[in-house]
C-alpha cells in the first residue's frame, strides 16, 4: 500500500484536502447509519471488518480500523 502523495501545485493540496474531507464525511454518514441499529459489539465488529471507509490516497474502500491504527503509530 502506497501512503505517499506528491503535491506539485497549491491546487493539488486543495484537491487532496477536499478528497480527504469527502472520505471522512462518507465514513461518518455510514457510521451514523450503522449506529442506529447495531449493538455496541456489532458496531465495533463492523468498524474493524466492514469496508465502510474510503482511502483517498489509494482510491479504495477500507475498514475504519486501518486509518485509526496508522494514526496511532
Amino acid at each position: 500500500m502506497n501512503n505517499q502523495i506528491t503535491l506539485r501545485k497549491v491546487e493539488d493540496i486543495d484537491t487532496f484536502i477536499e478528497d480527504l474531507r469527502s472520505s471522512a464525511e462518507e465514513a461518518q454518514l455510514k457510521l451514523a447509519e450503522i449506529s442506529e441499529y447495531a449493538t455496541p459489539l456489532e458496531l465495533l465488529y463492523r468498524i474493524k471488518f466492514d469496508q465502510i471507509g474510503f482511502d483517498p490516497l489509494n482510491q479504495e474502500e477500507q475498514d475504519l480500523g486501518s486509518p485509526i491504527k496508522r494514526l496511532a503509530n
